[in-house]
């Protein structure tokens, strides 16, 4: 059974396999920062007082690293370094430096002119 798009403004969305608008949450985590990772488009994860987080280490397998002694290995955890508003500035100045001057999914772009830096 084919998915269909909600009417109105939903149309310019994302469906998911019932046809509904798909949340910002399942788009990031089910797709986008799983393909960033698997880039290695990541950063250090650090918590609010900005101290490493620390994971335990894993093998190719994925079986975790002991040390001879038998304690885990420790590694920093990456996280995505760049989220789905980046992508849309991306996308804005990827077409603006095509020099198209209108989007069907999003408003207008006007581009003024700046000096190269060297």
């Amino acid at each position: 059974m084919a998915s269909r798009l909600p009417e109105g403004r939903a149309k310019a969305r994302l469906p998911n396999v019932a046809g509904k608008v798909e949340s910002h949450a399942n788009i990031v985590h089910r797709g986008f920062y799983s393909l960033q990772c698997a880039a290695g488009i990541v950063a250090p994860a650090t918590d609010k007082k900005r101290e490493p987080i620390m994971v335990p280490a894993t093998d190719e397998n994925g079986d975790p690293v002991t040390s001879p002694d038998g304690k885990p290995v420790l590694r920093q955890a990456m996280w995505p370094k760049d989220g789905l508003h980046a992508l849309g500035h991306f996308f804005a100045s990827w077409v603006a430096a095509a020099s198209l001057s209108r989007v069907d999914c999003h408003r207008s772009i006007r581009v003024k002119p700046q000096p190269l830096l060297r």
